[in-house]
């Protein structure tokens, strides 16, 4: 019996067809690969607003209610605020500001320095504070007992152990009782309040005719009568950690284009390209003690 023998031809892919398969591949190796990329940029995007939102609502809040205490005094044997001095000048300082303020100062760059004094207040317990003046530590102030904060930009490491994380920060120095006022210090207690603040820069709402309304808006060099202002226009300017967004070329103007920054020359703020996401953030406060 004959036995016919059968060939088999295996077929593989042709130089064409290889080259056509390893193109489609990398089609979709691309693909995939910006769609990561894309969705890291947004997930690194998102998390630095997220972060520059939950500093702007510390800043709005904490810097609001401390200031609205600027130059409350319960009893009338107290001191009462009366200076009319516009900048907080030097050693020895006139404690009977309620507020004063210095422009362009640092220590970082070109940012402003606010400070506000404020007795505090008892309940029905004499020398017991009854919580409705609080300091920017959270502790409630007495009656017999005079305070002053200073909100500036200072640098300060995110990591205490690794200086290189130093980054500008948004703090508050509380001194307490009319000497160490007078004298400048020492400070009781450095609050960190915004890690990542780039400047600080502080308007004056000052009444000029009496009428009891805000005439006009300055640095606290321009200031004619610090016992005229009514109210401060506060701006921060907020950034992200590095890494966060490609930068363009910007100048950020803190209180708007329309204002006229000579003389002020920490209003503007150039980007630095530094690869960090920024935001302005602008508020007013009221001194109810005066305007009341």
């Amino acid at each position: 019996m004959k036995q016919h023998s059968e060939k088999r031809w295996l077929h593989g892919l042709t130089l064409v067809e290889l080259l056509v398969s390893l193109v489609i591949g990398m089609v979709v190796v691309l693909a995939a690969t910006r769609l990561f990329s894309g969705n890291l940029i947004a997930a690194r995007a998102t998390q630095a607003s997220s972060g520059i939102q939950d500093g702007a609502r510390v800043g709005f809040d904490v810097l609001t209610k401390q200031i609205r205490q600027a130059g409350f005094h319960p009893v009338a044997s107290r001191m009462n605020f009366n200076s009319v001095l516009a900048n907080c000048g030097v050693a020895p300082f006139d404690i009977t500001q309620a507020l004063c303020g210095a422009n362009d100062v640092g220590p970082v760059g070109t940012a402003d320095e606010v400070r506000m004094r404020f007795w505090g207040a008892d309940g029905s317990t004499p020398g017991v504070a009854d919580g409705s003046t609080i300091d920017c530590e959270g502790l409630a102030v007495p009656a017999a007992q005079i305070v002053e904060q200073r909100f500036r930009i200072v640098m300060l490491p995110t990591n205490p152990a690794d200086l290189a994380t130093n980054t500008p920060t948004l703090v508050c120095d509380v001194i307490r009782g009319p000497a160490n006022i007078a004298a400048g210090g020492p400070v009781a207690t450095q609050v960190p309040l915004i890690y990542g603040v780039d400047t600080l820069q502080v308007l004056y709402g000052e009444d000029t005719n009496g009428d009891r309304n805000v005439d006009r808006w300055v640095p606290a060099s321009a200031v004619a009568n610090m016992g005229n202002v009514l109210a401060l226009q506060i701006a921060l300017l907020i950034r992200s950690d590095a890494g966060a967004i490609q930068n363009s070329a910007y100048t950020y103007n803190l209180f708007g284009g329309a204002y006229p920054a000579l003389g002020d020359g920490g209003a503007n703020f150039v980007d630095p390209q530094d690869r960090r996401a920024r935001r302005v953030v602008s508020f007013s406060v009221e001194l109810r003690n005066r305007t009341s």
